[in-house]
């Protein structure tokens, strides 16, 4: 495993949600080595195109978890979620267009995203839902 996906590493504490993030992290794993290696050109839109799939599908499950639990901030959740869609396009535009640095503006953005939404936003998202959880089995 590598900078994003290191065991132990970014978990938010709800065990569906940490596997749905691990491709995610694995595929910025894989653009971070071809960076290191100075063959990100030839991996940055493949990435993207990936990311852009997985985070679409990945949103859509996170998001019918949090509706189960009646999360209170799901509707914020959603609209970060519709945000990072909207950037992921606009990167993968950029990539198709020629634009550099694009692998490092990717890297920029998704750092971001994992610093500030799956390891804040998510993680507040997963106590609750595991307390939600826990108050419905003790019933």
């Amino acid at each position: 495993m590598g900078l994003f996906a290191w065991p132990g590493r970014n978990l938010v504490g709800c065990p569906e949600m940490d596997e749905d993030h691990l491709p995610m992290l694995r595929l910025l794993d894989s653009l971070h080595e071809a960076m290191v290696r100075g063959r990100s050109g030839g991996v940055t839109g493949k990435v993207l195109r990936e990311l852009a799939e997985h985070e679409a599908a990945h949103f859509a499950r996170e998001e019918a978890l949090m509706g189960c639990c009646r999360y209170p901030g799901l509707e914020e959740h959603y609209r970060r979620h519709q945000q990072l869609l909207g950037e992921l396009e606009e990167l993968q535009w950029r990539a198709a267009a020629g634009h550099l640095p694009i692998a490092y503006d990717t890297m920029q953005t998704m750092r971001r995203w994992v610093r500030e939404h799956m390891n804040g936003d998510d993680r507040a998202a997963a106590q609750f839902i595991v307390a939600a959880r826990r108050a419905l089995l003790a019933r």
